[in-house]
């Protein structure tokens, strides 16, 4: 069933909260956003902002055979995605297309790239194999002591902090409304006088079984660095955002996450030994039990929920706020879609 005249409430800002909004507004929905603070400090925030289908996706372990589809579809959107926001802004947002570089220096980190290389054939995505004389020339400060390498033309990047403020921006040129949640008010209150309201509150309170995952990142001086890809090996990787180049990031609580990243990261970009460290930062992944986000209808016929969407909320926005745009307006949930659903928590999620 869909809402007439829809006026909807959108309880979280970071980046699927706010492309939520975007997407509403230019359909003719009414929409404010709320959140406890701006700008906001949560994932999006603390993102890297790669945009990373392939890796994340096409890897080993997937949860469920609909999220490669998934987030390949919304790879596709962003740089259209990109270029509306910054028409409607008036900023740029840090996109860049790939490819990736993602490098193996053990045996199983090779074949973990040999296992993502066919599942990218498969799919008809190409994934073109980097010789030590190739990967000098794209990237002179990557190790040459590995054992394969691959360029990820379908895995790009975005600068998610860039992106949050210039989506506010065009929100409020459209006509949308953000609001500083006061202390001590609670959803209910929130919510009241509007028909419809959208949980994208991420790792805070509200709908659905997420729970908040530790990562931190660091960041070094790019000009000691020279870095003009994203590189990837195994679970860590580089991203060139300005002057700066971020290495990252641990996943749970670590006991010492910037001697981990360091001795993780020099195996593979060697410079990082010598470059000048300029800020470090902790962020909280939004996860869900099958690490799959959660998008659809809610607990009743006015709520709806857009969470949990762990390490792919960037490369996820565009996709997000499409499904949720059409399940908000329309009241059907798109058939690629239904495997994202609350109901796989309860009904209650």
């Amino acid at each position: 069933m869909s809402v007439a005249h829809p006026k909807i409430a959108i309880i979280g800002a970071g980046i699927i909260g706010l492309s939520c909004a975007w997407e509403l507004l230019k359909r003719g929905a009414e929409v404010s956003v709320f959140d406890k603070q701006w700008p906001p400090v949560g994932a999006s925030w603390a993102a890297a902002g790669m945009l990373a289908p392939a890796f994340e996706a096409a890897g080993e372990g997937v949860a469920h055979p609909e999220f490669f589809d998934l987030c390949l579809r919304s790879a596709r959107m962003w740089r259209g995605f990109a270029e509306e926001i910054e028409q409607a802004s008036g900023q740029g947002v840090g996109y860049c297309e790939g490819p990736a570089l993602a490098v193996a220096l053990d045996e199983a980190e090779a074949e973990h790239l040999l296992r993502l290389e066919a599942r990218l054939v498969e799919s008809g995505l190409t994934a073109e194999r980097l010789s030590r004389r190739d990967i000098g020339a794209l990237e002179r400060g990557v190790s040459p002591d590995f054992e394969l390498a691959l360029a990820l033309v379908s895995d790009g990047r975005v600068d998610p902090r860039r992106t949050v403020l210039a989506l506010r921006t065009a929100i409020e040129r459209a006509g949308g409304v953000f609001e500083i949640v006061p202390e001590g008010v609670s959803g209910a209150q929130l919510t009241e006088g509007f028909n419809t309201c959208l949980d994208a509150s991420g790792v805070g309170d509200g709908a659905g079984a997420v729970q908040a995952v530790e990562g931190v990142m660091l960041a070094f001086r790019r000009a000691d660095m020279a870095l003009d890809h994203v590189v990837r090996c195994g679970a860590e990787y580089a991203v060139p955002r300005g002057e700066h180049v971020l290495v990252g990031a641990t996943v749970g609580e670590v006991a010492d996450a910037r001697a981990f990243l360091l001795s993780r990261a020099v195996r593979f970009l060697p410079r990082v030994r010598s470059a000048a460290l300029v800020d470090q930062w902790r962020g909280f992944r939004p996860a869900t039990p099958d690490r799959l986000p959660i998008m659809g209808r809610g607990s009743d016929a006015r709520t709806f929920v857009a969470r949990g969407h762990y390490r792919n909320g960037i490369l996820l926005a565009p996709i997000t706020a499409e499904i949720m745009a059409e399940v908000i307006l329309g009241g059907e949930l798109a058939g690629f879609a239904a495997a994202f659903a609350p109901a796989r928590f309860g009904a209650t999620a």
